[in-house]
């Protein structure tokens, strides 16, 4: 860790030769630039991790949240076949679930829950035109059913990115 030391502190007041601050007991301190405190018994805060690391973090939590949520929908196939007649759409369902759940929560948590909730209805606009499939009692793999719901997603998907434009 790298740290650089700018101006000493003493009781409650900076010195004049800097903008540092005291640590809570009103002891003398070191005041660190950009890395945070450290007070004389104690270490300076870690680094955060880079960013690549922070994203590869976030990717896992997203790609584990999804492919849990796709075996709770597969799991879930029978039933929606004995339901609807509509076969493979289970997994499909679960990972549009996982999909929403894991923006809302990435989304929620940085930018408050309100726009969480937001983030998690956009992601599960792509269900729609699943669950007009599984309502007509469509499968999965027939190619017209695969075509029409590629279709609609990339409707969705031009949609969202379109509507982005503006709006930060």
């Amino acid at each position: 860790m790298h740290v650089t030391p700018t101006t000493y502190v003493y009781g409650d007041h900076a010195s004049p030769y800097g903008d540092g601050y005291a640590d809570p007991y009103g002891t003398p301190g070191m005041v660190y630039a950009g890395d945070g405190y450290a007070d004389d018994y104690g270490d300076a805060p870690e680094d955060p991790p880079s960013p690549f690391v922070a994203g590869a973090y976030e990717g896992m939590i997203e790609a584990g949240l999804l492919v849990a949520f796709a075996l709770v929908g597969a799991s879930f196939d029978a039933k929606i076949e004995d339901r609807t007649g509509a076969r493979g759409f289970g997994a499909i369902a679960g990972a549009g679930v996982g999909a929403a759940v894991s923006a809302g929560l990435a989304r929620g948590s940085s930018a408050g829950w309100a726009s969480g909730l937001g983030a998690a209805a956009g992601a599960l606009a792509p269900l729609v035109p699943v669950a007009v499939a599984v309502g007509m009692g469509r499968e999965a793999g027939t190619k017209t059913t695969r075509n029409v719901l590629l279709g609609s997603s990339a409707l969705i998907l031009a949609l969202g990115y379109l509507g982005r434009r503006g709006t930060k």
